[in-house]
């Protein structure tokens, strides 16, 4: 019986560390200006704010497409405004202006940091009380590991980034999210994972197809 157990708690804990190292993304933190009455926006200009250009791109570049392919003109800010002149907000809706844009879709990376996950295999039961089957054999040395930090450490880093789309003729937002991305790879699977629900959230509120 004890072994059966053994070998259950093992699998168990396989799946959750496997689970854990799964990239997940959400939004969160939804606001949309509720007086705002125009819409849907048929041009948005892209904007990826990052010190690292091969950031900037991948970013612009795939929300772009995105964009495109919901049925909306959409161009990359990289491509339009000087780094030197990026920083003069006017300067950058002059140039929206003169692709014909109708708004401008702005995000940033707003946090980045990496969490012990760990408690999530290790110790995780007792924690909470686990009152179910094993003994001593079993948990006193899970519980000595995650108590004395011999267990083996699971980091996973965390992404979490603003977006907002903001109206060029009024320069007034008119929606924002911001968003994690759980134990991204890459950008690009950064981008992949987000990019859809940004998408798709702007089309169930009307301001875009």
């Amino acid at each position: 019986m004890l072994k059966r157990y053994s070998l259950v708690i093992s699998i168990l804990v396989a799946l959750i560390m496997m689970a854990a190292a799964c990239t997940t993304s959400s939004l969160r933190r939804q606001w949309v200006e509720p007086e705002f009455k125009g819409g849907p926006f048929n041009k948005v200009l892209v904007i990826a704010l990052s010190k690292d250009n091969s950031v900037r791109k991948s970013f612009e570049e795939a929300f772009a497409k995105q964009f495109k392919a919901a049925g909306v003109k959409s161009a990359s800010g990289l491509a339009l405004i000087p780094r030197d002149t990026e920083k003069n907000e006017k300067a950058v809706m002059a140039e929206a202006r003169k692709i014909g844009a109708q708004a401008i879709f702005l995000t940033f990376l707003i946090k980045e940091d990496a969490r012990d996950v760990s408690s999530a295999s290790w110790g995780g039961d007792m924690r909470r009380g686990y009152r179910g089957q094993g003994g001593w054999g079993v948990l006193y040395p899970g519980a000595y590991n995650y108590a004395y930090g011999s267990a083996p450490m699971q980091v996973q880093k965390y992404l979490a980034l603003q977006s907002s789309l903001y109206e060029l003729k009024t320069g007034k937002r008119i929606w924002s999210t911001q968003s994690e991305i759980t134990d991204p790879k890459n950008v690009k699977q950064v981008v992949d994972k987000l990019a859809p629900l940004v998408i798709s959230d702007l089309k169930k509120h009307g301001l875009i197809k």
